[in-house]
């Protein structure tokens, strides 16, 4: 999988063509808890001796969430339930642990899930990973921050990303990318 890192003339263009903020302005969260002592261990017959846990959890609405830790590193999926196939929804590249107990849903005007927030800490840092949820297909990774370098505007910006990027991102067509503070600064909400 390849990163992008995004320039804030990117960002400005983007943000240009985008559907105004206000039409964002519904959009709240809620909190689900995750975590392998928030969720319930699943047996895991597999071939692939990396994969060392897998645990389900309650998501939000109609929607399960599935962890999984493979080589060192934890993944996410999504299913309706009930779920019988999960879509695999995020991760980030480099080894990793949850950062956080809760994962954060973004909800649209009519209260269903269009993306989720969710922690992950690294060696050096914590990543916040915004991941679009829909249909099996349409669940992907959109975009990260890095706390480390947005410092206090980590939460907002990865907010901006779930509620202008993900709706419009196209699953398997576009790259999830990395973003920064300059990518949003002075943009309005």
């Amino acid at each position: 999988m390849q990163l992008k890192l995004r320039s804030a003339a990117w960002a400005a263009a983007l943000t240009a063509t985008l559907v105004p903020a206000t039409a964002h302005a519904g959009n709240t969260s809620v909190y689900t808890l995750i975590g392998i002592e928030q969720c319930r261990e699943q047996s895991h017959a597999t071939d692939n001796p990396l994969i060392t846990g897998v645990w389900l959890c309650e998501g939000f609405g109609d929607m399960q969430v599935q962890l999984i830790e493979d080589d060192l590193r934890f993944y996410v999926a999504y299913a309706k339930k009930p779920a019988k196939k999960f879509s695999f929804g995020s991760m980030i590249p480099r080894f990793n642990t949850l950062g956080a107990d809760k994962l954060e849903w973004r909800l649209g005007p009519d209260k269903k899930p269009v993306a989720t927030i969710l922690r992950y800490k690294t060696d050096d840092d914590s990543i916040l990973a915004i991941m679009r949820v829909g249909e099996a297909k349409q669940t992907c990774s959109v975009g990260y921050v890095s706390v480390k370098q947005t410092a206090a505007k980590a939460n907002d910006i990865a907010r901006k990303i779930a509620d202008r990027i993900a709706p419009g991102f196209r699953c398997g067509k576009q790259e999830a990318s990395y973003y920064i503070a300059a990518d949003f600064n002075d943009k309005p909400d």
